[in-house]
Formats: structure tokens, sequence, C-alpha cells
């Protein structure tokens, strides 16, 4: 009975050491994403439509 109890602590702790890991990576992953928005430079390159006379 010993040996299922730590089989089951066993899963449990790798199961929110993964949840843990995927949620942080997860934030880091938005993170990054946001600084590199933040970096770019608008876009110059407008297009602009003019009406025929």
């Amino acid at each position: 009975m010993i040996v299922a109890f730590e089989i089951v602590a066993g899963l449990v702790l790798t199961g929110a050491l993964v949840t843990g890991t995927l949620v942080l990576t997860a934030f880091e992953l938005g993170r990054m994403v946001t600084m590199d928005d933040d970096q770019r430079e608008p876009e110059t390159d407008t297009i602009v439509l003019r009406h025929a006379a």
C-alpha cells in the first residue's frame, strides 16, 4: 500500500512540475513577443491611393 502512495505522490509531483513549466514557458513566450512588438519600428512604406482627376 505504501508503494501505491509513493507512485501516486510521484505522479502528482510530476504533473505539478510539468504544469508549472508550461505556465512559465507560455508567460515567457508572451513576454518575448511583446518585447519584439515594442522594439519593431513602424513601417513607413504606406500605399497612397490617389483619386483619378
